[in-house]
């Protein structure tokens, strides 16, 4: 499959062939590098987690965890133990080394759609349907939200560990552990579907039904949105230095500058050379390179402050579905196939 033609006389210097590819046996639904970016945790639809090394793509272990799919994995701060959930009223905590159980979290309905650590380690947030459970790291359960007015569609922690952002309908609400889950809350009278905080603390954008983008200054709550969108923008991520806000909803990503003022009353960077939807964006953890993956089974990678036009490119065996960068410079894109491929990105 050929990308744009302006990439094609020159592909043998822009491409990058998969240093290694793993069969996760299935689609793969969510993925998580951990810390000391040494192993890759892969969650699939037929409820397996998969953790393989990042050096070669060797398996260390599989569990079949989750009856009807799993949903995501995350690792704790300290790479100790990975953090599973799916179509099970439970999370599992794993150990690293082996898969084994640690404990099992309690999620209070049918099945657990979100799980993550706090980046501080002491937390843990579970959310299903309408409730979101925090508990200790050790599993010790510690607070319950009360039932917000619809579906938890994504929960995603301060970058201090000291909030947890949830959105649904109606607006993000926050919430603070140490505090006893006393909430503030940004209303929007529509259906919010991902969360994507900012490095630097300062901005929540969440991904609208409504295809938009909707963002809120942390401080003092000043909202603003982004709309245009063919299709709903559910991809979102900031660069490291919380300049750049990518987003989805078409076959051309978006990029917005946050830097200064703001993008309120500006264009976006449009970077466009897929041939069909993107599904993922990601920037890596220090550098301003940002990945995106489509529907067209290609990654592209871009310096969206630098050019328009990719600057590397790589494909994979089907749909990609999900994507994440090594601490180095490693992209891994797994798809609706379940191959995980991973790329050097220089």
């Amino acid at each position: 499959m050929a990308l744009v033609s302006s990439v094609e006389p020159r592909a043998s210097q822009f491409e990058r062939p998969a240093r290694w590819k793993f069969d996760a046996g299935d689609y793969v639904a969510a993925m998580s590098v951990d810390p000391r970016d040494e192993l890759v945790a892969i969650a699939t639809s037929a409820g397996a987690v998969h953790v393989v090394r990042l050096a070669d793509g060797a398996r260390l272990w599989t569990r079949e965890l989750f009856s009807l799919g799993a949903h995501g994995v995350d690792w704790s701060p300290d790479g100790a133990t990975l953090l599973a959930c799916g179509q099970d009223r439970f999370a599992a905590v794993l150990s690293r080394d082996s898969g084994d159980h640690v404990f099992k979290l309690d999620g209070g309905g049918p099945w657990v759609e979100h799980a993550k650590h706090a980046p501080h380690g002491r937390t843990i947030a579970i959310a299903a349907g309408k409730i979101v459970r925090f508990f200790h790291r050790d599993g010790a359960p510690l607070l319950e939200t009360p039932r917000q007015a619809s579906t938890i569609t994504a929960i995603e922690w301060r970058p201090d560990g000291n909030e947890l952002a949830t959105a649904c309908y109606g607006g993000v609400h926050f919430w603070t552990p140490s505090r006893g889950i006393s909430a503030r809350q940004f209303l929007w009278k529509g259906s919010l579907l991902s969360l994507a905080w900012s490095p630097d603390t300062k901005v929540i954008a969440a991904a609208s039904q409504d295809c938009s983008v909707h963002f809120w200054r942390t401080v003092n709550g000043r909202d603003s949105q982004m709309t245009g969108y063919p299709f709903k923008p559910l991809a979102l991520a900031w660069d490291a230095k919380s300049s750049m806000l990518a987003t989805s909803g078409d076959k051309t990503a978006l990029v917005w500058d946050f830097a200064g003022k703001g993008p309120e009353g500006t264009a976006p960077i449009e970077l466009e050379a897929h041939r069909a939807l993107i599904t993922k964006v990601a920037f890596h953890k220090s550098r301003s390179i940002l990945a995106t993956v489509s529907e067209d089974a290609s990654l592209l990678l871009w310096e969206p402050r630098r050019t328009q036009r990719p600057v590397a490119f790589g494909f994979v065996d089907g749909v990609a579905s999900a994507l994440a960068w090594t601490r180095s410079t490693g992209v891994l894109v797994g798809d609706d196939s379940g191959a995980v491929a991973c790329f050097d990105a220089q």
